[in-house]
């Protein structure tokens, strides 16, 4: 039986349809990384760079090839191979562990809140495990409005949610009573992110959309390493974001509002006039970044900044006194830095709070992940710690402090 491929590449840009070829490569050769960021219940998993992992090997976990390519008319970054979605997503991993993801969702329905008067109900596009939709139900401010949810799987509470279970691109929305869509930590993860507007637009029940986006441009400038995986395809400035919407009548209803260099909150409302009156950068029906040396700049300083986070992380590892040497979190975070030549072979493992991951294999390598707050709180020898958590530092790096015997690099 012929091997199933698990990965294809892209031959147009995701946005505005151009072609992409080898010459527009950002890496002069392909690089390598692990199609899921997931953990797994294996007990052994080939290490990189030992030599007998080859491409495609199911039972050691998938690594597919990497490179991105910078789109020569809209001037969007993006991966150019994308990994099958039923590998990249076998395993939900988003739970959403810690206070910052959980005070996202809270200032997200505040936001929302100051629009109760012109919503009648909610479709979510993507819910996971529906915290928002929790939020929301049990706020007295949204009293009888209903709450749809399409969601392929949902593994939250579905009392008083209408779950319709499913991807988005093959739900009739139309007849779905709610003028508000919700789309939080989602639109990002879009292979076809024009074919999910054009649906939205062409949805004349839909009057306002509330968007949470990663912010994208705090992530590049700030060495956060979450852009331009096998999640995350595609770089896009929060301003591309606005004349993209624009472009197909929802124009930006507030100022953007910034959360803790994670998250980017939006709120469109749809406009007839929205083409003409917006004056949106576009290039016949295409949507274009504003300037294009800008976001070469930014991706530039991106992978310079992981290249160089990898050199003094390996330099960190090599002097390293200590018995045992983890990297936090156990997330594309530090699993991306494994494309660019980290050194497993140093590491002891992976820590992480999330219940999901504990005590199983980091995808595509030997690596187990262990409780950041078991071994903080036990440690019985001399640790150290790498943490690459971004804005997920700030949540562990009290309980490190009140442990002598942990030393702590990033």
């Amino acid at each position: 039986m012929a091997e199933q491929k698990t990965f294809f590449k892209r031959e147009i840009c995701l946005f505005c349809d151009s072609p992409l070829d080898d010459s527009q490569k950002y890496f002069e050769k392909d690089l390598e990384i692990p199609i899921a960021v997931y953990c797994v219940d294996k007990s052994k998993w080939d290490r990189v760079g030992e030599g007998d992992r080859e491409m495609g090997d199911r039972e050691k976990g998938e690594w597919i090839p990497y490179n991105i390519s910078i789109c020569n008319t809209c001037s969007t970054p993006q991966t150019l191979y994308l990994g099958d979605l039923n590998e990249v997503y076998k395993i939900n991993h988003a739970d959403s562990t810690g206070s910052i993801m959980k005070n996202m969702h809270y200032e997200f329905m505040e936001m929302i809140k100051n629009y109760k008067g012109e919503i009648t109900n909610f479709l979510e596009i993507g819910s996971s495990k529906g915290e928002l939709a929790d939020l929301i139900l049990s706020s007295n401010e949204f009293n009888n409005k209903d709450y749809y949810i399409i969601e392929p799987n949902f593994f939250g509470v579905p009392d008083g949610k209408k779950i319709l279970l499913g991807f988005y691109e093959d739900i009739d929305d139309k007849v779905i009573p709610a003028n508000t869509l919700i789309i939080s930590h989602v639109f990002e993860h879009f292979y076809r992110p024009m074919e999910i507007l054009n649906k939205i637009a062409n949805n004349h029940n839909i009057e306002h959309i509330f968007l949470a986006f990663p912010d994208l441009q705090y992530y590049v400038h700030n060495n956060v390493l979450h852009v331009l995986n096998t999640e995350h395809t595609y770089y896009v400035e929060n301003s591309f974001l606005v004349d993209l919407f624009a472009s197909k009548g929802f124009v930006l209803k507030d100022p953007l509002k910034f959360y803790k260099g994670h998250t980017v909150f939006m709120h469109f409302s749809y406009s007839k006039e929205s083409k003409e009156s917006k004056g949106c950068l576009l290039l016949g029906d295409t949507v274009k970044h504003r300037n294009r040396d800008n976001v070469i700049n930014s991706i530039d300083k991106y992978f310079s900044d992981i290249k160089s986070s990898v050199n003094l992380f390996n330099k960190f590892l090599d002097k390293s006194d200590s018995k045992y040497n983890y990297i936090f979190p156990c997330s594309i975070h530090s699993i991306f830095l494994l494309t660019f030549g980290l050194d497993l072979k140093k590491l002891s493992g992976m820590l992480d709070n999330s219940p999901n991951k504990i005590g199983k294999t980091v995808y595509g390598t030997d690596l187990l992940c262990h409780s950041f707050k078991k071994i903080v709180e036990n440690v019985q020898d001399d640790v150290s710690i790498i943490l690459n958590g971004g804005v997920f530092n700030a949540e562990v790096m009290e309980s490190i402090k009140k442990n002598p015997r942990i030393k702590v690099f990033f």
